[in-house]
């Protein structure tokens, strides 16, 4: 029940859907947003260690339902993998990373209209056996992320460990990030 409310305030606040979701259109790219309590939404970016800010999108997958998650660097349109890493600091959380194709991590976080950044986690789900990715911010709030279609469709954002302990380009892996329709 807590849920369906949550989501019916997100799809008030911002003039969304979140019936029946059907197949993304292999053109669209999503928004990936971090909602606070009230429904207002914040970017999701990642952060190279050089000032850069990436796009985090989803972008839908072949014969699927599901999307797969990306940074998009605007300058050159080159896509990153966005994963479950194991964390180097954190023994609650997993780390979410967008990760370059020399294998360099890089951080993804929400950013609020005033510039407040918050982390972006994997929390396990033990009920599932998957991640949710949500927002952390310092004083313990909690954050829902989710993908949002230029259509306003509303799907969750999960990280699917059916691959977890594989190395993805040199990294190691926990789990692959998917936007799925919200169960």
């Amino acid at each position: 029940m807590k849920k369906n409310k949550f989501a019916a305030l997100i799809a008030v606040s911002i003039g969304v859907s979140v019936g029946a979701a059907a197949p993304a259109m292999a053109s669209e790219m999503w928004n990936i947003k971090c909602f606070d309590q009230s429904g207002h939404t914040m970017a999701v970016k990642a952060f190279t260690s050089h000032g850069v800010n990436l796009d985090i999108k989803a972008m839908p997958v072949d014969g699927t339902d599901h999307l797969d998650i990306k940074a998009i660097s605007e300058s050159d349109n080159s896509l990153h993998h966005v994963k479950v890493v194991p964390s180097q600091d954190d023994k609650d959380y997993s780390d979410v990373k967008a990760i370059t194709d020399d294998n360099k991590l890089i951080h993804v976080k929400g950013v609020s209209a005033k510039g407040i950044t918050f982390h972006v986690k994997a929390m396990p789900n033990d009920a599932t056996g998957e991640f949710d990715i949500k927002c952390l911010g310092t004083d313990g709030t909690v954050l829902a992320l989710k993908a949002i279609s230029p259509g306003g469709m509303v799907y969750d954002v999960k990280g699917l460990p059916e691959l977890k302990g594989q190395k993805d380009l040199e990294v190691e892996i926990e789990a692959h990030i998917k936007a799925r329709p919200q169960q």
